[in-house]
């Protein structure tokens, strides 16, 4: 049987004055969030950015334009989706759902395992893993390296805590690296961290990509972390979750910002005003990194013809650019939104924003 896990572990001031930093700020970023036309561009940037960070992880490179066309249909040639990235996104997806309407984040998160486990072995099972789990899948599940540990992780999760919600999931964070239950444990670390905040109503939705953090602090990440366990001391592992969280939700703060005033850009050059359903286009589109005429015309709720004509004009404006030469099935690319995702990706340090622009304190 594993070790029996700590119920409450005792955090000292400073970290305590850090893990109610990175509250004020999670709440700030999902009220900042809620702002945008549509906060899908800020989530799906975020979840693609979290598979890249793990796969980055793992040593296996993926480029920001893969990420921008994953899962768009009529994507431009030579960047068609890698199906199992999609999958996996699909499955955290469902996951969050799960958490929403059933608050059970520990099995939501063995349904992800699952779903790994498939993705990486075709032969593992296939089809999707049951809503329902007992005792007999549990044991056979794939994904699952240690049944009594992935039931002990789970009930340890579940259970009400009188720590911080970050102080929580740092920990839990902890405990599932230490206890590894899945096959894919580092990261499946990220996706309940993420189902963790949203269950808490902290955020709601993946707008915040825990695992930026750790990719690009690896070593001490690393060093922190055997220290813990030696130790049993949780405080310098708070602090380190704590502290990409605040960075992570600065950058995203600046990031709607400037989405923000780049709409009231495009509004202010936009000369049709008159037009109500080019005017709803043109403030819906910093919501796409690319669009086709099916996307405009949906979110504009108007005919792909019409929407057609509006893309047209955005391009006569500079506000999109034709992202080849095709007669048919015609792929934009927003190329500022591009831009900002691009830099705000890549977590660009404060004082190097701040010879341009003004940063949030």
């Amino acid at each position: 049987m594993p070790k029996s896990l700590p119920s409450g572990p005792s955090l000292d001031h400073e970290t305590q004055q850090q893990m109610s930093l990175a509250h004020h700020l999670l709440g700030r970023l999902d009220e900042a969030a809620s702002r945008l036309p549509d906060p899908a561009v800020l989530v799906r940037t975020t979840r693609y950015q979290e598979i890249r960070s793990m796969l980055a992880l793992r040593g296996v490179p993926m480029a920001a334009e893969e990420i921008a066309y994953l899962g768009l249909p009529g994507g431009p040639r030579g960047t068609s989706p890698q199906d199992k990235v999609v999958r996996y996104v699909e499955s955290v997806e469902k996951a969050i759902r799960s958490v929403r309407t059933t608050k059970t984040t520990g099995w939501a998160l063995v349904r992800v395992a699952t779903c790994f486990a498939q993705l990486a072995d075709e032969s593992a099972g296939g089809g999707e893993p049951p809503w329902l789990f007992t005792k007999d899948w549990l044991a056979n599940a794939p994904g699952i390296r240690h049944r009594d540990r992935a039931a002990q992780w789970v009930a340890w999760i579940d259970t009400p805590s009188d720590l911080l919600l970050i102080g929580k999931v740092a920990v839990g964070a902890h405990l599932l690296y230490e206890l590894e239950p899945f096959t894919y444990t580092p990261d499946l670390a990220h996706v309940y961290v993420t189902l963790e905040l949203i269950r808490d109503g902290a955020l709601r939705d993946q707008i915040v990509a825990t695992s930026l953090h750790i990719e690009r602090n690896r070593a001490r990440f690393q060093r922190i972390h055997q220290s813990t366990v030696e130790t049993g001391d949780y405080n310098e592992w708070v602090r380190f979750f704590a502290e990409g969280v605040v960075a992570q939700c600065r950058n995203q703060l600046n990031l709607v910002e400037q989405l923000e005033q780049l709409r009231h850009k495009n509004m202010a050059t936009m000369r049709e005003r008159r037009r109500d359903s080019f005017a709803r286009f043109v403030s819906n589109l910093t919501s796409f990194q690319v669009i086709t005429a099916p996307l405009a015309a949906e979110r504009c709720e108007t005919s792909v013809k019409y929407a057609r004509e509006m893309l047209r004009h955005a391009e006569e404006l500079g506000m999109v650019v034709e992202l080849g030469k095709r007669k048919r099935n015609k792929v934009y690319e927003v190329r500022e939104v591009r831009r900002l995702m691009e830099r705000f990706a890549g977590m660009v340090p404060a004082a190097d924003l701040a010879v341009h622009e003004r940063i949030v304190p």
